[in-house]
């Protein structure tokens, strides 16, 4: 799952530091910025995820044809819960902070920000 792998490796004058989603909600909390944390981790860990998970259930609901109120229901709040998913913002931001940085220290691209960036694709 991307949530664990590194997002990417920096090197900052012989300091590594490796980013991961686990690791900046581990950040996050342990600074006692719970509400943002607590804000951050729906916009992008449980929502894009329950989206995933609702449209396999929509997808595999409307192949066998059954359930069709279920189907719209999901549907509907699918719809609703898009416009609050962040996961393609997290991305944007986290190249935006690699441009920043890559003057000032060496940079290596984890498989976690493919696995992002194709669900951001997927997600538009």
């Amino acid at each position: 799952m991307s949530y664990t792998f590194s997002i990417m490796k920096i090197n900052l004058n012989g300091i590594y530091q490796h980013l991961n989603i686990i690791s900046l909600f581990d950040v996050i909390f342990s600074n006692n910025y719970y509400l943002v944390g607590f804000i951050l981790s729906f916009l992008i860990f449980i929502f894009p995820i329950l989206i995933n998970i609702l449209m396999v259930v929509v997808l595999t609901s409307m192949k066998f044809k059954r359930y069709p109120y279920l189907v719209k229901r999901f549907l509907i709040l699918i719809a609703k819960l898009l416009p609050w998913s962040m996961l393609d913002i997290f991305f944007i931001s986290i190249l935006v902070s690699m441009v920043k940085l890559f003057n000032y220290a060496n940079i290596e691209l984890g498989y976690s920000i493919l696995s992002l960036g194709g669900c951001g694709i997927l997600m538009c």
